[in-house]
């Protein structure tokens, strides 16, 4: 696992041995799921986006015009798995997550999350969700994938679970 440090607005970073400047965060939904998308039981327990990116920060080797291929890196995934068990571990909260799929591997971004639950986050559940958005003649458009976590003891996680593939594209459309 990397050494995290603790932003002044609430993010994490750290950086890995390749270079790369990782950034995570927390953002409570709860405001705007109640104004968006209302979930039921949305007032028994917070509901989070968790966020992360990474800053490619080998700006000398790409001036030189060297660039390093990325290699896989499992302190990452036990790095970004130890914040995401500490945050669930702290209250009772779910996590909800979208991938990223502009690049068309969001899909593979979902089974990397089902793979960190695996690996690392097996006393927590994992609920992967994917939904199919159409353009505006009702062709399929595009697959937008994400999921949520949630811990083992929460109440209501049934209903939170129904209540959040019901309207996971109105609150997914919202944002983007």
């Amino acid at each position: 696992m990397y050494p995290l440090s603790l932003q002044p607005n609430g993010s994490y970073v750290f950086h890995t041995n390749q270079g790369l400047l990782y950034k995570c965060f927390f953002s409570n939904r709860n405001a705007a799921l109640r104004q968006q998308a209302p979930l039921l039981g949305i007032y028994d327990f917070d509901i989070y986006e968790f966020e992360f990116d990474f800053i490619d920060v080998r700006h000398n080797e790409r001036a030189a015009g060297i660039y390093p291929a990325i290699s896989l890196d499992n302190e990452i995934s036990a790095t970004i798995a130890f914040l995401v068990n500490e945050f669930l571990d702290s209250q009772e909260r779910a996590l909800i997550f979208v991938c990223d799929s502009s690049d068309g591997r969001g899909k593979e971004r979902q089974r990397l999350f089902r793979r960190w639950h695996v690996s690392h986050l097996q006393h927590h559940y994992f609920d992967p969700v994917s939904i199919e958005i159409a353009d505006e003649n009702g062709h399929l458009y595009t697959t937008i994938y994400g999921g949520a976590f949630s811990r083992a003891d929460m109440l209501d996680r049934d209903v939170f679970l129904r209540q959040l593939k019901s309207k996971a594209q109105e609150i997914i459309l919202s944002k983007y």
